[in-house]
């Protein structure tokens, strides 16, 4: 996929300056971070860019390694963006990046900083092919992509979608009726016996008045890694026949994968509010 930008809730001095980021690192991943051919999954691909991911402007993925970028031309990057953009890539294994000009007099082609470090990120030094987990929200943020591309085929307007795993629900769109919907979104691993369902979330917007208000879904998408041998979390091999059966193994980065969504499920009709009940929009 090719950088794209979406316009509609940025300005046009923020949209300029994450538009020349994007394309500037797609121009030299076009260039560096070729993949073999015969190769099934790309080296480098974009994971987000569409703004939606709330610590940074743009991730994308080159072998094992994912790089999550927060554009800064004019070196005035907030502390609360730069604390939020730090704490993410601790948590889910990303390299902080700052896009921004020459930093202390050094020049780096990909205008790539890491955050903590200041150094220059050049991903060819940084990555390889040694094997690396997915992580939470990694995994959230493909379930809700494949999530996003169900909705869209039946029809549906994406509104907002949102990957970070404690934040529900995880899409709005409208209906064919131009009705603002809620989405919630859950992934597993093959087969598990203890896969989320859309049962488990009838009752979630009962004490949500701002959900209460409108029709809710639920989507679920199963994962499973197509790589030609799956350990265990002990090392051992899943036989092939054990395969789509198995549940406890690492999905690791830049393998192909095959995904199986499950819905959309009415979980929720929309109904109204108790008479002095809150939307949580009201003033107190």
């Amino acid at each position: 996929m090719a950088y794209q930008c979406y316009p509609d809730k940025w300005s046009s001095v923020q949209l300029t300056a994450i538009e020349f980021a994007g394309k500037t690192i797609q121009k030299l991943a076009d260039k560096w971070l070729t993949t073999p051919e015969g190769q099934e999954v790309p080296n480098f691909r974009w994971l987000e860019t569409q703004y939606q991911i709330l610590f940074a402007h743009m991730v994308f993925i080159y072998k094992n390694k994912v790089f999550a970028v927060y554009v800064d031309l004019d070196g005035a990057m907030p502390v609360a963006h730069a604390n939020r953009l730090r704490e993410a890539a601790e948590r889910w294994d990303l390299v902080p990046c700052v896009f921004s000009g020459q930093i202390s007099g050094q020049f780096n082609p990909w205008g790539l900083w890491h955050l903590v470090t200041q150094r220059p990120v050049d991903p060819r030094r940084m990555a390889d092919d040694t094997p690396s987990e997915m992580s939470e929200w990694e995994r959230r943020a493909l379930s809700i992509d494949i999530a996003v591309g169900v909705l869209k085929e039946k029809g549906y307007e994406i509104d907002s979608f949102c990957t970070i795993p404690e934040i529900d629900p995880q899409v709005v769109f409208k209906d064919r009726e131009g009705r603002i919907c809620w989405c919630l979104v859950r992934e597993w691993i093959g087969d598990d016996p203890a896969a989320p369902s859309a049962d488990d979330f009838r009752t979630f917007a009962n004490d949500r008045p701002p959900m209460f208000l409108r029709d809710g879904y639920f989507i679920g998408v199963s994962i499973a890694s197509q790589e030609p041998i799956v350990r265990n979390r002990a090392g051992e091999i899943i036989p092939l026949d054990q395969r789509f059966k198995a549940h406890d193994y690492p999905l690791h980065r830049s393998v192909m994968m095959s995904v199986e969504p499950y819905g959309p499920t009415l979980i929720h009709r929309r109904s109204r509010l108790p008479p002095g009940a809150k939307t949580g929009y009201d003033p107190v």
